[in-house]
């Protein structure tokens, strides 16, 4: 029997991985569009600080769109984080630590980190249930 945990607010999952992003892309478009009409466009160490400003909002950007709005626990056990762009598949066995702060959870594995939203129904069952079998994970602020 698989279990199934799915967040409680499908509306803020929506604001994080849409229309967060979004609005991000938008205002840093605009004020790249104010100010580059409205100075020195020679300027490359400004040029420079814009593309670096970019760059950090299309990481946020996609960390927020990859988040997972589902959680399933196979039989065999295998979790599979289920998000609208991306599903990963991890074994108990591989997941490092969770660590809650905020509005936010993450879960390290050994293939890398899953960020997702603390407020998922019965999280705490699953959490109880990963520790059962994964006595090695470390856990902090869940």
């Amino acid at each position: 029997m698989t279990t199934i945990y799915t967040l409680e607010s499908k509306l803020q999952y929506w604001l994080f991985v849409f229309v967060m992003p979004f609005l991000a892309f938008v205002t840093a478009g605009g004020l790249i569009w104010i100010w580059a009409s409205g100075s020195d466009v020679a300027d490359a160490a400004t040029w420079g600080f814009f593309a670096l400003w970019v760059c950090a909002i299309l990481w946020g950007c996609y960390q927020q769109s990859t988040m997972p709005h589902t959680i399933e626990v196979t039989d065999t056990g295998t979790i599979r984080f289920v998000g609208t762009f991306r599903t990963s598949v991890i074994a108990p066995s591989d997941v490092i630590s969770v660590k809650g702060s905020g509005l936010f959870v993450e879960v390290r594995h050994i293939g890398g980190k899953i960020l997702l939203l603390q407020q998922f129904t019965g999280f705490h069952e699953f959490l109880t249930d990963l520790k059962r079998v994964n006595s090695n994970v470390a856990m902090r602020g869940v």
